[in-house]
């Protein structure tokens, strides 16, 4: 499993702190890496138990030591940042975090660096954080973890080469350090060098072959490979290492319904659904169980499943998800045409967070995002006049410096230029965007060009959506049969 990085928290892992006034020492030589302010030396101690945890992409088990640390000191910044990094909910990640910001004053300048690095994150100015963390590793050159935590900030933005950089300087600090192998592998997977990758994460494997995470990596690079069996054979042996490792369930499912076996895919995540210890394990599951449904085309019950866990956000009265949740259940609409309701579900998202208590910042980023999807709707519904329109206002809100909203933009333009046979154009677009990542970009870039007569060059494109081999994913499984079926029609038509 990767680090996650989503609209809210961009590249914000991994990072011990600066030091002011009665700071504890962070133990490193002073003045080369950043120690942690506490009042408290055993709040400290219980923080760093929890910061490798963390680290080692075992968040669950971290959590109860960043708590017990905030009963220690109850103004230790640093672990409010760190519980919220590990919430269950969009709304307890904004508790813990605005708790940090409330300290930003009171705290060392490496760590309001951070805490203000996250805010940008948060107001979706991904430039400005890192712009922060840049200032953090040029204050700190000999601190691994802020080479790592600028790594995960390029990372997010899919600036994999400059986050390779960030990687090996932190490497070459300590050449030991297991999260920067864990980060590399992936960087190499994503740039489609799977040697490279391999190596990384079997180094990765021998630097801490008792956790979960380094089997759970390797892992979903083979199934990305195609080797199922071997990848399943990883899932388990990491499950077996911590049996409420929760990712490589989701692993082992993949590699099911991968495999045709769906319903066998759905038995292990029940079975894991009756364990969960939270509503965000039991809405993880959810989502997961949706997309074998998804896979199948069986969409009704996937909504479902999806409404499940709507459901569960609205008994935790947890607005932005709950608004998340909508948007989501919009776009399973969208594929099934269904644009009229889809509209319905994402006004509703809109009005959520309109009447929610988050801050104006971030309302301004949700109205921005709500551009994109009334364009999208109006694609679906063939109305291409007002999806330009929409999509126009969409471009002038956005920065050129946000990587994913201006991949969001191309990926949008391309669909509406599909649609109206502008071939050309539409690849223009989708040549832009994460295709490399991205099934469904993927697919309809693939479609252009067979729309051009480049039926070959399509076929390629078409066939890497069809055999994307992702684990947990919404996209792929959206678009994966459909894929298939035109991959073989086209094969059959000798084209």
């Amino acid at each position: 499993m990767k680090y996650r990085f989503d609209a809210i928290i961009l590249g914000i892992l991994s990072l011990s702190l600066l030091t002011v006034g009665w700071a504890c020492s962070s133990g490193e030589n002073a003045g080369e890496t950043m120690p942690i302010t506490t009042t408290s030396e055993k709040a400290k101690g219980l923080y760093i138990k929890g910061r490798e945890l963390a680290e080692n992409v075992r968040a669950q088990e971290s959590i109860e030591y960043f708590e017990q640390a905030l009963e220690l000191d109850p103004n230790f910044a640093m672990a409010h940042l760190r519980l919220s990094f590990t919430a269950p909910s969009t709304r307890q990640f904004f508790e813990h975090f605005n708790a940090a910001k409330a300290l930003v004053d009171k705290v060392s300048d490496g760590e309001r660096m951070w805490i203000l690095g996250v805010e940008a994150a948060v107001n979706g100015d991904p430039a400005l954080q890192q712009s922060h963390y840049e200032q953090l590793v040029a204050a700190y050159p000999k601190d691994k973890r802020a080479h790592n935590l600028l790594g995960n900030q390029l990372f997010g933005q899919q600036k994999y080469e400059e986050a390779l950089a960030a990687y090996e300087k932190s490497r070459a600090i300590d050449p030991d350090y297991a999260p920067n192998y864990n980060q590399i592998g992936y960087c190499y997977q994503f740039l489609g060098n799977f040697e490279a990758a391999e190596k990384a994460l079997k180094r990765y494997l021998e630097l801490i072959p008792d956790d979960p995470n380094p089997y759970d990596s390797y892992a979903e690079l083979l199934i990305k490979m195609g080797k199922f069996e071997e990848s399943l054979a990883n899932y388990r042996k990491a499950v077996e290492l911590n049996s409420r490792f929760l990712p490589s369930y989701y692993g082992i499912a993949a590699n099911l319904y991968l495999t045709g076996r769906h319903k066998e895919a759905r038995k292990e995540l029940y079975q894991q659904y009756l364990r969960a210890l939270n509503n965000a394990q039991r809405r993880g599951i959810l989502l997961a169980t949706a997309i074998t449904y998804i896979d199948q085309e069986d969409y009704q019950q996937a909504l479902r499943e999806l409404n499940d866990r709507f459901q569960i956000a609205e008994a935790d009265e947890d607005v932005p998800t709950m608004s998340n949740d909508l948007a989501l259940m919009a776009g399973i609409l969208i594929t099934t045409h269904e644009a009229d309701s889809a509209l319905i579900l994402y006004n509703r998202s809109m009005e959520l967070i309109e009447s929610s208590d988050l801050t104006e910042e971030v309302k301004k980023v949700s109205r921005v995002g709500h551009l994109s999807n009334l364009a999208l709707a109006a694609w679906a519904k063939g109305d291409l006049e007002t999806a330009r329109a929409r999509l126009i206002e969409y471009h002038e809100a956005i920065s050129e410096s946000n990587v994913g909203q201006m991949q969001n933009y191309h990926a949008v333009a391309g669909l509406i230029a599909l649609q109206a046979e502008e071939y050309q154009r539409a690849i223009d677009h989708l040549q832009q965007t994460n295709h490399h990542r991205n099934a469904i970009s993927s697919y309809y870039l693939g479609e252009a060009y067979v729309g051009l007569s480049e039926t070959e060059k399509g076929k390629e494109y078409i066939a890497r959506a069809a055999h994307f081999n992702s684990v947990n994913d919404l996209n792929y499984a959206l678009i994966r049969a459909r894929a298939t079926r035109r991959l073989e029609e086209l094969q059959s038509a000798g084209t």
